[in-house]
């Protein structure tokens, strides 16, 4: 309210704001709203989209289309725009309007509709998302009418006669859809062959074949998520369309919401009796149980055959009146005796045109499945994970910057392991940051919470099993595990089995086994104390080194070599890893692992004592290499620097132009041409080494062609023909540049 009451004395005064935002709306401990920096406002007479110089004047992400157009006429209807835009973002997390760049920026404000804040954010009320929407109008005449106007209907509410006209026009304008409480961030990917099977079944009901469909999956995978988006494709026709969810509290849960979303509570059981004229002294009592009520006087609680007479009438009427779908979600949740209900009712709709529709948990359904099995035109189908292509198109929408998807996206495939709930949480906590700030994955609260309910109910000795495992990672060798904790591998093999079986948090991957999750092998590492992680680490290395007689190995090298030197330095023995060291450089190098590389180069130069000064300066060079690989360019000037200063310290040659070699590129790398020449030519002052003198010549050369020094060029021993005729070339030496090539 105070928002636009402050708006409507800007605009009494002649003013519009035009840089409305987020960080211009300040709160005071007295919670008095305070609209700040008014540097972008102008006079209305002098309103104009751009300046003379062809800037923007304002902030874009919150910009309203007309301020894009230039020699438009921007009114207060732009800062209106602007509250909209905030509330949408305060509603959501996110601005609906982010992409990479201001074009882009412009094409989303003046182009693209985004979705409805209900979909967004399903628990805000119908009145506030209107608001919102009327907000964001393409059109400024489509906003209201002005700031002052906002302000009544906000403090009339739901009772301001704008919202009674909107809401009935709203009404007429759409099927009334059930209420689902579920976050629409994206549309539904990787579900083309369930939404066919519901198609299809749902096709077969309006021919009169009912049917009922079980789609199980585990928490996170979107089972919600595919019924809202049937829900909202079934509304599209003259249908009878019922949602209801079950809670962890149980209780008669999905069915009562569904009927109650369906009747509404207020005259329930008048709506009822509309629909079940065969049982009349049964729908009050019935209507009551429905509302959590007691019933009414005279009535006596329903028994359980008078609910399945009452129930099956209710199914049986609304179906002969039209095709009707039953969506029950969270069936695991339910009462023993709602699924039994179920089950009877799931019986007689076999020649009726009702479809009804039941997610669930697998592993705590397995038990009440063969009570559906029995039914009719049962089908039951899993709900998979989401390949990596799915995961980018997700990505790829939710984001809003292609940029992200392309930095963080195999990452975010691989740690969210393709649950779209961990794929959405993890991408609203990057959605409000731009790609060059991102370095790495947090993983939302809200993502461990979910799968620490997983790990509760494991023994003491179960969950110390699988703290083992997690020091070896996702994948696991459960003989390393048995010898590192003195156990028998039958025994740690039996075990396993039984946690596959029970709750699912590991699988059999071949020989070896792997944790469900990405992020449960991480929860189980990281709540570990330091001191226990590191002991597991050194167990895990004495039983490698052990069993591959490693010890009698002169030179170790490839996988092995890792696994030691990445275990030895996260262990209690960090100076073991030292014999590992080399090999395992050599191993990820090979295989282009620059994460793993960087990462044991860090952990070796923290540990005292490990690296001769030689040895540090030259594992400081590698690190730097591969951190220019992937563009992390303080990171490898940092590397670069430590590097000079140590290898000067030695005095040795070939060092020292090594890393002159690594600092001369590192500047020609940035464009810094006369320092990249700098280096270059200090280095050569001080070769020794024949095959080093070749590459700084060639580097040499390389810089002086950019800089435009053919001639000078030409002069040196350039190891690359090809870089010679370019030289050439460029000088009109044509033939000689030809001569080059051919070589």
């Amino acid at each position: 309210l105070q928002l636009p009451a402050g708006l409507s004395a800007i605009h009494a005064a002649g003013i519009i704001h035009r840089d409305l935002k987020p960080e211009n709306v300040l709160i005071s401990r007295d919670h008095t709203v305070r609209i700040m920096d008014l540097g972008v406002a102008k006079l209305q007479e002098a309103s104009v989209a751009l300046t003379l110089v062809g800037q923007f004047a304002g902030s874009y992400l919150y910009a309203s289309p007309e301020q894009f157009e230039t020699g438009a006429e921007v009114g207060p209807a732009a800062d209106l725009y602007a509250v909209g835009v905030v509330l949408y973002e305060l509603a959501t997390g996110s601005n609906p309007f982010k992409a990479d760049g201001i074009s882009a920026v412009m094409t989303r404000h003046k182009e693209v509709e985004p979705p409805r804040l209900s979909d967004r954010a399903p628990d805000v009320s119908p009145f506030f998302a209107e608001v919102v929407h009327t907000l964001l109008a393409k059109k400024p005449a489509d906003r209201f009418a002005s700031a002052a106007e906002l302000n009544r209907i906000l403090d009339e509410g739901e009772l301001s006669d704008w919202w009674r006209a909107r809401e009935k026009a709203l009404r007429r304008g759409t099927t009334k859809l059930p209420t689902i409480h579920v976050r629409r961030d994206c549309a539904l990917h990787g579900r083309h062959r369930e939404m066919k099977t519901l198609g299809d079944a749902w096709e077969r009901v309006k021919l009169g074949e009912g049917g009922v469909l079980l789609f199980e999956g585990e928490a996170g995978i979107g089972k919600t998520r595919l019924l809202d988006a049937f829900v909202r494709e079934a509304a599209t026709d003259d249908a009878h369309v019922l949602y209801g969810a079950y809670t962890p509290g149980g209780g008669i849960g999905g069915l009562s919401e569904a009927i109650i979303g369906k009747f509404g509570s207020v005259n329930l059981a008048e709506e009822l009796a509309r629909h079940i004229p065969e049982t009349p002294a049964l729908v009050a009592p019935f209507a009551a149980m429905v509302k959590h009520e007691s019933p009414p006087p005279g009535t006596a609680p329903l028994q359980l055959d008078a609910l399945h007479t009452i129930g099956c009438h209710l199914f049986r009427n609304l179906a002969a009146d039209k095709p009707s779908l039953w969506a029950i979600d969270d069936l695991h949740f339910a009462p023993q005796e709602s699924l039994h209900f179920l089950v009877a009712l799931a019986r007689t709709i076999a020649s009726q045109r009702t479809l009804l529709v039941l997610t669930a948990r697998p592993a705590e359904m397995e038990k009440y499945v063969e009570h559906f099995a029995r039914v009719e035109r049962f089908r039951r189908q899993e709900l998979g994970r989401l390949s990596p292509h799915e995961v980018a198109e997700m990505l790829s929408e939710t984001l809003h910057s292609e940029a992200l998807v392309q930095k963080m996206g195999r990452q975010i495939a691989e740690r969210s392991d393709g649950v779209p709930l961990f794929v959405l949480e993890i991408a609203r906590n990057l959605a409000t940051k731009d790609a060059e700030e991102v370095t790495g994955i947090e993983v939302p609260s809200a993502v461990r919470d979910l799968v620490g309910v997983r790990l509760q109910g494991l023994s003491d000795d179960e969950r110390n099993l699988l703290d083992c495992a997690s020091a070896q990672g996702f994948a696991f060798d459960p003989d390393l595990v048995a010898r590192a904790l003195e156990m028998k591998p039958i025994q740690v093999l039996q075990r396993l089995a039984a946690l596959e079986r029970r709750c699912g948090v590991v699988r059999a991957h071949g020989s070896d086994y792997r944790f469900d999750h990405h992020q449960i092998q991480e929860l189980l590492y990281t709540d570990q104390p330091v001191p226990l992680r590191a002991n597991y680490h050194a167990l895990t290395a004495d039983a490698l080194e052990a069993r591959q007689k490693l010890a009698d190995v002169e030179r170790p090298e490839g996988a092995f070599a890792y696994f030691m030197a990445d275990h030895r330095l996260r262990g209690t023995d960090p100076m073991g890893a030292k014999r590992y060291l080399k090999g395992a450089l050599a191993h990820v190098d090979n295989y282009y692992r620059h994460d793993a590389y960087l990462s044991l180069c860090g952990r070796a130069l923290e540990t005292e004592g490990l690296l001769s000064v030689q040895e540090r300066c030259e594992i400081l060079i590698k690190k730097a290499t591969v951190h220019g690989h992937l563009g992390q360019r303080p990171k490898q000037g940092a590397a670069i620097d430590e590097a000079v200063k140590i290898a000067d310290s030695l005095g040795g040659a070939y060092l020292r132009c090594d890393a002159r070699t690594q600092l001369g590129w590192y500047f020609f790398e940035l464009g810094r041409y006369p320092e990249a020449r700098a280096v270059f030519e200090d280095a050569l002052r001080i070769v020794e080494d024949e095959s080093q003198r070749r590459l700084l010549c060639g580097r040499l050369a390389g810089v002086l062609s950019t800089l435009g020094h053919q001639e000078e060029a030409l002069k040196l021993d350039q190891p690359i023909a090809n870089n010679r005729g370019l030289c050439h070339q460029y000088l009109g030496q044509y033939a000689a540049a030809l001569a080059c090539y051919e070589e």
